[in-house]
């Protein structure tokens, strides 16, 4: 049976959500780089324009990263693509790939972004370890909710801020996403709209968080989902996507880079590979 075919999820209610299409999830970390400016579009570098030196960084850095993750994924036809920014709600908004989607996020050097479907939209979130401070921690948290015993506050936060890239903010304010932590992980619930799958790892001293759910989502005027209301338990009918981690080698989009890298990108391997995060895998909340 197709995907599209497919009916609804059956199972106990916290069963985990099996994969029709891995989100890609690419890290990079940009820390002695500097950008190249001339690697990005022309609408891109557009966006640049009267910034000061930091937040142009920034920008730069996660136009790069994506550009390096969208050829990762759909090799030269990425080449059409622009990250622009959309006017209302100020998400990234890509043109030129139709039915992908794309979520970024950046704490310093270090940049994180998602690579999903019009089908299956992902947020992502990366923050320093321990950055959620109690103050910030009482402020997201609905009644009621609270974070795993022991755990860093920032792995609850961090789930909350990518639910809300997930739905493309449709509810304001992060305590209208609840987390719940299930034997396979973290779920996170919204006003309304099939419950959200989220994924963590800690990546050398920071929390990269993705959520992942329907690409049109919680009862708005274009909803299409048939999933019951957030809460009931039950997993949507067309499950989210799981996560394909990868971190990738920015020296090739930067002009302190190596001018002979034979490839615009070079992805290290995935993260079971990599000797900083083996201890860090299976991601946090998740059985081994």
């Amino acid at each position: 049976m197709s995907a599209d075919a497919a009916g609804p999820a059956t199972g106990p209610p916290d069963a985990p959500v099996e994969p029709v299409e891995p989100v890609l999830l690419a890290l990079a970390d940009w820390d002695g780089l500097d950008p190249d400016p001339a690697r990005t579009a022309p609408a891109e570098r557009a966006l640049t324009a009267g910034l000061p030196p930091w937040r142009r960084r920034e920008l730069l850095i996660g136009r790069l990263t994506a550009r390096a993750a969208l050829t990762l994924r759909h090799g030269d036809r990425a080449a059409r693509a622009e990250l622009l920014r959309d006017s209302a709600s100020k998400a990234p908004r890509l043109r030129g790939l139709p039915r992908t989607t794309v979520s970024l996020s950046h704490t310093g050097d270090r940049v994180a972004v998602a690579v999903g479907s019009a089908r299956h939209r992902a947020g992502v979130d990366v923050e320093r370890s321990g950055r959620c401070r109690p103050a910030l921690l009482r402020r997201v948290l609905a009644p009621g909710e609270a974070p795993l015993p022991g755990q860093d506050p920032t792995v609850h936060w961090a789930l909350k801020e990518a639910a809300y890239k997930a739905v493309l903010g449709r509810w304001a304010g992060l305590r209208a996403y609840r987390v719940r932590w299930t034997p396979h992980g973290p779920r996170i619930t919204a006003p309304a709209g099939p419950p959200l799958t989220g994924r963590v790892w800690c990546w050398d001293g920071t929390v990269v968080a993705v959520v992942m759910g329907p690409g049109r989502y919680g009862g708005g005027p274009h909803d299409r989902s048939t999933g019951p209301a957030a809460g009931t338990g039950t997993p949507p009918p067309r499950p989210a996507a799981t996560v394909a981690p990868t971190l990738l080698d920015p020296r090739p989009w930067s002009t302190t880079g190596s001018p002979a890298a034979p490839t615009p990108f070079t992805p290290f391997a995935p993260f079971a590979l990599l000797a900083p995060v083996t201890p860090l895998t299976p991601p946090i909340g998740h059985p081994a």
